[in-house]
C-alpha cells in the first residue's frame, strides 16, 4: 500500500497516521512512501522541477516506486494500492487513472481534481497563471484521464470542506458516470477538510481499512 498524505510541496513525516499505518501492517500490508520530485526537503531544484505541471513527475516517480516494490520477492505485484489526502488524494486519482495496471485499489480523501477549482494563492505558486499555462493545467486535470479507471476507487469528501471544495470530487464522480465507470463515494455531511469531530475519524478509518481489505 503506497501512501501520499498531503501531496505536492510537502514530504512525508513518519508521525502522520502512524498508528493506522501500523494497524495496516499488522493486517499483512506493506506501507510504503515515495517523496516524488516536487516535494520539499531536497533542495530548490528538486522541488522546482514540478513547476507548471504538478502531475508529470509525481506520477512518474510514484510508478517507479511501485515498480521497485513489485520486484521484491515478498510483494504481490497484483495487489498494490494507493491512498492519500488532499494533494495526496489528487495523486491517488492520478495513479488509478494513469497507471491502472500498476495500482489496483485507491482511496482518495478530499481530493483536488481540477486546479482551476483550487485557491489561487497556492495553485499559482506551483502552476503559474492559467492564462499563461493552459496546457499545464489541462495535463494536471484529473478529469482528462477519467476513462483510464480500471480498479477500485473510493472517493471521500466532507461537504463542508472550505479548503478543497467538494465540487472537485463531484465533478470527477459525474465524469465517471458519463463514462459508465464504476466507483465508490462517501460524503461526510458538514465536515471540513480534516473530516473530524465526534465519531467521524473512527468511521472514516474503519471505512478506509475495510475498503483495502475487501479490494486489495
Amino acid at each position: 500500500m503506497v501512501l501520499n498524505r498531503w501531496g505536492m510541496g510537502s514530504r512525508f513525516r513518519h508521525v502522520q497516521r502512524v498508528l493506522w499505518h501500523q494497524y495496516m501492517t499488522e493486517q499483512g500490508y506493506i506501507v510504503f512512501c515515495v517523496d516524488n520530485r516536487g516535494t520539499g526537503g531536497r533542495g530548490k531544484a528538486f522541488k522546482d522541477v514540478a513547476y507548471g505541471d504538478l502531475s508529470q513527475w509525481a506520477v512518474h516517480d510514484q510508478v517507479e516506486g511501485a515498480r521497485y516494490l513489485s520486484r521484491l520477492p515478498y510483494v504481490d505485484s497484483n495487489r498494490i494500492g494507493f491512498w492519500g489526502w488532499s494533494g495526496g488524494g489528487y495523486l491517488t486519482c492520478m495513479m488509478l487513472l494513469r497507471a491502472p495496471d500498476v495500482f489496483k485499489t485507491g482511496v482518495a480523501v478530499a481530493s483536488v481534481t481540477d486546479f482551476r477549482n483550487y485557491d489561487t494563492i497556492w495553485t499559482e505558486r506551483y502552476m503559474g497563471l492559467l492564462t499563461d499555462n493552459q496546457e499545464g493545467y489541462e495535463k494536471a486535470n484529473v478529469l482528462n484521464y477519467a476513462d483510464g479507471l480500471k480498479g477500485h476507487l473510493l472517493m471521500i469528501h466532507g461537504t463542508g470542506d472550505d479548503n478543497v471544495h467538494p465540487q472537485n470530487t463531484l465533478q470527477l464522480a459525474n465524469k465517471f458516470i458519463t463514462l459508465n465507470k464504476q466507483f465508490d463515494l462517501m460524503l461526510y455531511p458538514n465536515r471540513n477538510h480534516r473530516i473530524h469531530g465526534g465519531n467521524t475519524q473512527l468511521h472514516l478509518f474503519t471505512l478506509i481499512s475495510n475498503y483495502f481489505m475487501e479490494n486489495l
